[in-house]
């Protein structure tokens, strides 16, 4: 009895939606790449879009950046933690297109505030603060999400088991180039790692 206030499309995508049919978008429930590519399909649908609401399972940093790539711009973020699984939802708006009363102005002073603290206080440099933000999300790390406090640590501990077993087993290597590349991967997870550090430091 709802077909007068809904209509249903079976569709790839957003690819049966015309642009400036709707303001709003929620894609949930599938990997992060997926989701990109029905952004990059339907660029004209996108770009007509007052805001979208995402849930990426997987690869919520190619999400953040493809949302930059396209003129959007995240106001919040969530963590859930449900059955032994991390979920992120973000909302972002169309830079172009915005809805009423939002303000791009009051969200980036209150990021550069965040940062300008954590810089006087040595905690975090420009460079590394765009990095966590892109990886783990900017608005779950200044509103301090509880639920990113664990993800983190659960992060940590991952980290350091599997700079672990890497050491163990690059004893009994003999040759320059297997050397060379396992001192590469352990300096990539160090420099993971202290981050790791540092942003659950700054969330404690």
């Amino acid at each position: 009895g709802l077909t007068g206030q809904i209509a249903l499309r079976l569709s790839d995508g957003m690819k049966e939606l015309r642009p400036g049919e709707a303001q709003s978008a929620v894609i949930a429930g599938m990997g992060g790449a997926l989701m990109i590519r029905i952004l990059q399909d339907s660029k004209e649908t996108v770009e007509s879009l007052r805001e979208c609401i995402l849930q990426p399972q997987s690869e919520a940093w190619l999400v953040r950046e493809a949302l930059k790539k396209n003129g959007y711009f995240i106001t919040e973020e969530n963590m859930i933690w449900e059955e032994g699984k991390f979920y992120t939802v973000i909302k972002a708006v169309n830079l172009q297109n915005p809805p009423e009363g939002f303000c791009r102005e009051t969200l980036e002073a209150q990021e550069k505030r965040f940062l300008e603290e954590c810089k006087s206080q040595g905690l975090l440099s420009s460079d590394e603060w765009e990095r966590a933000a892109d990886i783990f999300g900017s608005r779950l790390i200044l509103e301090k999400n509880p639920v990113l406090l664990e993800y983190l640590k659960e992060s940590l501990r991952k980290n350091r088991q599997i700079s672990a077993g890497i050491g163990s087993a690059s004893a009994g290597e003999a040759g320059a180039p297997e050397k060379e590349k396992t001192a590469g991967r352990l300096a990539q997870l160090a420099k993971e790692g202290q981050l790791l550090e540092q942003l659950i430091g700054i969330m404690k």
